[in-house]
C-alpha cells in the first residue's frame, strides 16, 4: 500500500479508500496483512469504512496490523474475532491508555493461538 505521506497525496487517499471499500464486501479471505493502516487522519474513519469485512467474514484465520495508527478498541471489538487464530500487532500508536484498552479487548478472542 502507498504510504498518503507522498506526494500525491490526495490521489493516494482515494485509492486507499478504494481499496478499503472493496476489502469491505469480501467474506473470502483468510488471511490478511494491512500497514500504514491510518484509520482516520484523513477525514475519514477508515475502521468505518472496513466494517463489514471485520463482522462478516467468518473465514478470517490471521490478521497483521502493522503500522496501524490510532488502533482503537472499538476497531479491535469489530473483528469477528471467534475465526481468528493468529494476531500480529506491530508499530501500532496512540497513548498508553488507548493501547491498554485495546489489548484488554483481546480476551475476547476465544480462538486466538498466536499474538504477537
Amino acid at each position: 500500500m502507498a504510504n498518503p505521506e507522498d506526494d500525491d497525496t490526495e490521489k493516494c487517499i482515494s485509492n486507499m479508500k478504494a481499496f478499503y471499500r472493496g476489502l469491505a464486501g469480501n467474506r473470502s479471505v483468510k488471511i490478511l496483512t494491512l500497514a500504514n493502516l491510518y484509520i482516520d487522519k484523513y477525514g475519514e474513519d477508515i475502521s468505518a469504512i472496513l466494517l463489514p469485512f471485520f463482522e462478516h467474514n467468518n473465514n478470517l484465520r490471521s490478521l497483521d496490523l502493522a503500522d496501524a495508527h490510532e488502533l482503537s478498541p472499538k476497531f479491535l471489538l469489530s473483528i469477528n474475532n471467534k475465526y481468528i487464530r493468529y494476531l500480529d500487532i506491530y508499530c501500532c500508536g496512540g497513548d498508553d491508555e488507548l493501547m491498554a484498552k485495546s489489548i484488554s479487548t483481546l480476551e475476547t478472542y476465544q480462538s486466538l493461538r498466536k499474538l504477537s
